[in-house]
């Protein structure tokens, strides 16, 4: 599917707010969490998302083609691999 397949797709499955974000090389998001839940869709580059659940510390590096669900109340933040990073975020509002 392209990038507007995509995007459809997903405002089908029920995702209220859905665009594309193109974040810089090296970009840093800190620790932070969300109402609401999120899916990542990585379309070119590379991220690295670090998840805290309790005492655990969860990083996982994701690359074109990844699907990260990031639940809602989730602490988490991500690193931008060298080249930048091109996703879709879709939003799950309740």
């Amino acid at each position: 599917m392209n990038e507007h397949e995509i995007i459809e797709q997903l405002k089908s499955d029920g995702y209220q707010k859905v665009y594309v974000w193109d974040a810089k090389p090296g970009e840093v998001d800190s620790e932070h969490q969300h109402d609401f839940d999120v899916l990542l869709v990585v379309l070119e580059g590379h991220i690295q998302i670090t998840s805290y659940v309790g005492d655990a510390v969860i990083s996982t590096s994701h690359q074109r083609g990844a699907h990260i669900n990031i639940h809602k109340d989730t602490p988490h933040s991500a690193n931008v691999g060298p080249d930048g990073c091109r996703y879709i975020v879709a939003e799950k509002h309740f």
